[in-house]
């Protein structure tokens, strides 16, 4: 999460953004909360996903190949982070140890 907010805040014009997921999703805009949520019910219980999540998306504009490529997406980013986290790969040296003291969860 901390090398993934390290690029964030690296975009130009990314400060509101950056301050929202350190504050959290109601924060976000409709369409962020929307994503945020349904990456973290994917992310957290992938058996509970139903055609309603897909439908919110649908809702603030997204289509079938959007959503698709969200869904690939998201199982990437969860596939390799469980990958890294089992063999034990270690952070690159400017994380330090836990990403706290840049106002992160440990989740």
């Amino acid at each position: 999460m901390l090398s993934h907010l390290r690029d964030l805040e690296s975009l130009p014009g990314s400060e509101d953004l950056v301050d929202s997921v350190r504050s959290g999703p109601e924060t976000l805009d409709e369409r962020a909360r929307i994503i945020a949520a349904f990456t973290e019910k994917l992310t957290r219980s992938p058996s509970k996903m139903d055609a309603s999540d897909i439908d919110a998306l649908r809702r603030v504009g997204f289509d079938d190949g959007t959503i698709l490529e969200l869904v690939h997406v998201i199982g990437f980013f969860n596939h390799i982070n469980r990958v890294a986290d089992s063999l034990g790969v270690d952070l690159e040296a400017w994380m330090g140890e836990s990403g706290a003291d840049r106002g992160l969860s440990p989740d």
